[in-house]
């Protein structure tokens, strides 16, 4: 069934053509190899996460860290394909890159409803696990308990916003990072890929041949 369901990934794209040709004027190659990388990154900081199993993390904290830890090997699949230059398996790749992110959106969303609609952000100091107890909270010891919340609530007020555009902002990004995967594996199937050098040898070579002539 597992095979069956990565052959079906490997063969089928949500998009039939190349929609982006560079990653902000680099080689589109070059942008996947950045990009994985990036990703790379991120899980490898879930390997140092996974001790919040041991300091009383939550459940979601620990499935993602675990599922960070779980899904790095992909990833080093993936940039290996991406090196290659394998179509059909960074096709492969691509989907597996889009259901990463569909997966992280889910997380994030969990973790969203949690610091934006159960946390009451009145200033008290918050324990997370054994280790965190005592942390957090509004620092003033000579508030009174109105003043304090009062206090929180501004805070909390000012930093929502900005929070929440982090947020919006790391999804948009994702989804045009996973374009740009989508639109190198198609171009690969295509046949179409052409690295940035490449182009601009055949310019010089046309530029060349035109002051000859």
């Amino acid at each position: 069934m597992i095979r069956n369901g990565l052959d079906l990934l490997a063969r089928r794209s949500p998009i039939h053509k190349p929609i982006f040709k560079t990653l902000f004027g680099l080689d589109i190659k070059l942008g996947c190899t950045i990009i994985t990388a990036f990703a790379l990154f991120n899980k490898v900081a879930g390997v140092y996460g996974v001790n919040v199993i041991f300091t009383g993390g939550t459940f979601a904290q620990c499935t993602m860290y675990l599922y960070s830890v779980g899904t790095l090997a992909g990833f080093v699949w993936g940039l290996k394909q991406i090196t290659e230059e394998n179509p059909t398996n960074s096709l492969l790749y691509a989907n597996m890159f889009a259901i990463d992110h569909i997966i992280s959106s889910i997380y994030s969303a969990v973790f969203f409803k949690h610091w934006y609609f159960d946390e009451p952000h009145d200033g008290r100091r918050a324990d997370v696990g054994d280790l965190t107890k005592g942390w957090g909270g509004v620092a003033h010891q000579d508030l009174t308990e109105m003043d304090r919340i009062t206090a929180a609530k501004e805070i909390w007020g000012r930093e929502k916003v900005f929070a929440g555009l982090v947020l919006l902002s790391g999804f948009v990004a994702k989804v045009y990072f996973i374009l740009i995967i989508y639109s190198f594996s198609l171009s690969l199937i295509q046949g179409t890929y052409v690295s940035n050098n490449q182009s601009n040898r055949a310019n010089y070579r046309s530029n060349n041949s035109n002051q000859d002539e």
